[in-house]
């Protein structure tokens, strides 16, 4: 079940010409000169517990309900179970050089993911 999840623009600001900062925040970074600000992409986070928290508050270690909760790989005991924490990335590139070519916006994607299992003891 997703219980977290972040979407944000990420902006440029600079000459354009190569120098400026990149920020993942919906707002871009300032300067004392004249610069000019571009959203150049959008950036969306996404958690994934299993089992979640709210699962887990309504039960206790070594019920019935217990050892039905999702455990990943079905690793659970009696006073512990692997209880497991995705994270998933999504980022949007738009390249100035691909819309001025096409006429178009079109954003190049890229897809990653992590996940970390531990033993979850009450």
């Amino acid at each position: 079940m997703l219980t977290a999840n972040h979407t944000g623009n990420l902006t440029y600001a600079g000459n354009m010409s190569g120098t400026g900062t990149t920020t993942s925040s919906s707002t871009a970074a300032t300067k004392s000169s004249p610069v000019s600000t571009q959203s150049v992409g959008n950036v969306r986070f996404g958690i994934l517990w299993a089992p979640t928290d709210a699962e887990l508050a309504g039960v206790s270690p070594g019920t019935t309900s217990w050892y039905q909760l999702n455990w990943p790989q079905g690793a659970v005991g009696s006073r512990s179970g692997m209880r497991q924490a995705t994270l998933s990335l999504e980022v949007q590139i738009e390249p100035d050089s691909v819309a001025a070519v096409t006429g178009t916006v079109t954003a190049i994607p890229f897809f990653d993911s992590g996940s970390v299992r531990y033993v979850y003891e009450p």
